[in-house]
């Protein structure tokens, strides 16, 4: 992020107090409070169709790293519709610099991790939004069901 380069220390430091402390903080707390066993952890975000003039064919990429239990049980069932475009570690992967949060909330605990990347003009309405998510949410319960 070219607003994040050459930061005085002091600057960096506040960015760290304001911003990825509390944000880390909260996802800890949260893990520690469930009363129920955590499985995994699965982050959702989106992408543009086009980067730096280059267009991005998936409607949807999980991006994993070693630990592929998730992804390739959720890819499966993506793959039942003959019409989307799954990228696997794609449009980005964890040697983007991206797995950070999964790094360390879910691999450090020994938990099965996906990043879920949805390309962001099919998400724009609360419709598109509705039918993602009644989309995935089996699929992630199912694939949930052998970790």
């Amino acid at each position: 992020m070219p607003g994040n380069a050459n930061l005085a220390p002091a600057e960096r430091d506040r960015r760290v107090a304001e911003v990825y402390d509390p944000f880390h903080g909260a996802i800890d707390r949260f893990l520690a409070a469930r009363a129920a066993p955590t499985l995994a952890v699965i982050s959702v975000h989106s992408f543009t169709p086009v980067y730096r003039g280059v267009d991005r064919p998936w409607q949807i990429g999980l991006i994993f790293d070693a630990d592929e239990r998730l992804a390739r049980r959720v890819e499966a069932g993506l793959r039942r519709d003959p019409g989307l475009s799954v990228g696997m570690n794609q449009p980005y992967s964890p040697a983007d610099r991206v797995f950070h949060t999964l790094e360390r909330h879910a691999a450090r605990r020994g938990l099965a991790r996906l990043m879920v990347e949805i390309r962001n003009d099919l998400i724009r309405q609360p419709d598109q939004q509705a039918s993602w998510a009644g989309r995935l949410a089996p699929l992630i319960e199912e694939a949930l069901g052998g970790v």
